[in-house]
């Protein structure tokens, strides 16, 4: 018999991205370790909500390396790097793309938000990674209704939204834990790299790329979405 659908979030997994993998410590051999886990943990019963900064070169292995994830639903809550336009991402694995979703009392979003709906208590959400940069002001309520979910800290692993929500202070009690093993047998982070690391240029490839594959680019338009049907559709900022 066939265990129950559960949902995943997997966070900011900016596929081919050097930079990053300098910044946070990941392991050389990141992408293929997030997608393998996720190809592992996710069912086919399984809604997958990706919470954004999916790729960032090489575009064009994003379908094939979604395809490997057997998920019944995979939605893409856009990040700020997300530029293509949403039905682009809904061509190329995911079921359907949006600014925000709402869940219940849950709203999922890549960046914390400040301002919540009614009737929503806890806001999921990326984009902080493990090192904490552009942290919100004093609006922001870390584990309190903010959840801040980092592929780092999870062991480059999707997480599970019941048991993100239920235990929460075991999870980050575990994720602190998986995040300083990583760091400790990462290599050493290199100097100089600016907190604005996100801020690539428009065309050429200056060396955070691979394979010589332009960054994503083209800006494109998202939904809001809520209970998991796109709403409201209107233009990113």
């Amino acid at each position: 018999m066939p265990r129950q659908p559960y949902i995943w979030l997997w966070p900011d997994t900016h596929l081919f991205h050097r930079e990053i993998r300098a910044l946070t410590g990941r392991p050389h051999n990141v992408d293929e370790l997030m997608v393998k886990n996720a190809a592992h943990l996710v069912y086919p019963q399984d809604t997958l909500i990706h919470l954004g900064d999916v790729i960032f070169y090489q575009l064009p292995r994003l379908k094939e390396m979604l395809d490997r994830i057997k998920a019944q639903t995979k939605v893409l809550v856009m990040g700020n790097h997300d530029r293509k336009s949403r039905s682009w991402y809904q061509r190329n694995g995911f079921d359907f793309a949006c600014d925000m979703l709402v869940i219940g009392d849950v709203l999922f979003s890549h960046k914390p938000t400040q301002i919540f709906p009614e009737g929503v208590y806890v806001n999921v959400h990326g984009h902080l990674h493990n090192t904490g940069h552009r942290m919100g002001g004093s609006w922001h309520k870390p584990y309190e209704r903010h959840m801040l979910v980092s592929i780092e800290k999870s062991d480059f692993k999707p997480v599970r939204l019941d048991q993100l929500l239920s235990h929460r202070h075991e999870v980050l009690k575990q994720w602190e834990q998986n995040d300083e093993r990583t760091r400790k047998t990462s290599v050493s982070k290199p100097q100089g790299i600016p907190p604005e690391h996100d801020q690539r240029p428009a065309a050429a490839d200056p060396g955070g790329g691979e394979g010589g594959e332009e960054p994503n680019g083209d800006a494109g338009g998202a939904d809001e979405c809520e209970g998991g049907v796109a709403a409201n559709p209107r233009r990113s900022p």
